[in-house]
């Protein structure tokens, strides 16, 4: 048996379509807040578009971090806590987006991926992830509003160039 897509029953285990649905928005959110980090990025450092185009965003945050001596004062801890808290969310997307999940329950659901050789702190070689049904939605929730924070941040430093 397939689904509508031809993706065969089994393949997943028996995952709601809320769980793909959520996954695919929080990939394609995270895309548009990379893509908002980038601009953000050549705001800072007063790069030019082409720079970093296409970094991922926690290397994208990294490099913001160097620059926020160009965000106003009154602003400066707030862009601080907005680089927190995108990071923290892009770490769960990458986990949620990177692994594989055999779906096992409707409530509370694990996936696992791969670690890659140089990012191993053991002889571990898989890490182990789990889900409860609330967090799928709370990370779409948090990263739309990380979106609109990071327009935000970008506003003060090109309304206020140092």
């Amino acid at each position: 048996m397939k689904d509508r897509w031809g993706v065969p029953a089994a393949m997943f285990g028996d995952a709601p379509e809320d769980f793909y649905s959520l996954v695919g928005r929080v990939a394609l959110i995270s895309a548009l807040l990379e893509d908002r980090l980038h601009v953000l990025y050549c705001a800072l450092a007063r790069a030019p578009q082409d720079c970093l185009a296409g970094e991922p965003g926690r290397l994208l945050i990294r490099k913001c971090r160097q620059h926020t001596d160009a965000v106003p004062d009154e602003r400066r801890d707030d862009a601080e806590a907005f680089l927190d808290a995108a990071d923290a969310a892009l770490l769960l997307r990458n986990e949620v987006v990177h692994s594989l999940w055999p779906f096992t329950g409707r409530d509370k659901t694990h996936g696992w991926r791969d670690i890659p050789r140089n990012r191993r702190d053991s002889a571990e070689i898989v890490q182990w992830t789990s889900l409860d049904a609330g967090q799928l939605p709370e990370l779409v929730v948090d990263l739309v509003g990380l979106v609109e924070r990071c327009r935000h941040v970008e506003q003060s430093v090109t309304r206020h160039p140092a």
